[in-house]
């Protein structure tokens, strides 16, 4: 039986957010760095991977956006509880997850598939590499919290504001594109 690697991939990812998750709660910022960036790296590799060999797979369809979704929100969440992020970002950012998602599934049901957009896929790379940036800023700090004129208190603002930028014209684009009125 021939191994499906992206869906391996995509699997490890879901395993080592938890790990990261537990490294980052128990203040091993740096193990929870490196378990970040390569739990970043198989999401690159396991959609190479599936085009280049073609085991595109309906697995690999559901489970590697719930993977990148897991994998991104279990950052932000412990951010926010470390008060790196604030909740509104957040709250917004899966607020734009759950609404394209619903719109995909609903849109699915009627036999069309909406597939990722540039607009998506910049999201979600600015997400990752925001995400990355803060943990590298958590490693240095090793958690504190840093006066207001700190440098990098302000670079932690800008990628905040990013991450908040560039979901919403991602959401705005998603939905300015989707023919809303076909699924009511």
């Amino acid at each position: 039986m021939k191994k499906n690697i992206p869906n391996i991939l995509t699997i490890t990812r879901i395993i080592f957010a938890g790990i990261f998750v537990c490294l980052f709660e128990l203040k091993f910022f740096l193990a929870a760095f490196i378990v970040y960036i390569f739990s970043s790296v198989t999401d690159f590799l396991d959609g190479q991977i599936a085009r280049k060999y073609n085991m595109v797979s309906d697995f690999g369809k559901f489970a590697d956006p719930l993977a990148d979704k897991i994998l991104v929100f279990s950052a932000l969440i412990l951010f926010v509880k470390y008060n790196f992020t604030p909740a509104w970002i957040v709250i917004f950012i899966l607020f734009r997850e759950l609404t394209i998602t619903g719109l995909r599934l609903v849109f699915s049901s009627k036999g069309t598939v909406i597939p990722a957009m540039f607009s998506g896929k910049l999201k979600t790379t600015v997400q990752v590499v925001v995400i990355i940036f803060i943990l590298f800023l958590f490693v240095l700090s090793k958690g504190a919290i840093w006066s207001l004129n700190n440098p990098l208190t302000i670079s932690l603002k800008v990628g905040n504001w990013l991450l908040f930028f560039v979901t919403l014209y991602s959401f705005i684009d998603y939905l300015f594109r989707l023919d809303l009125k076909s699924i009511f």
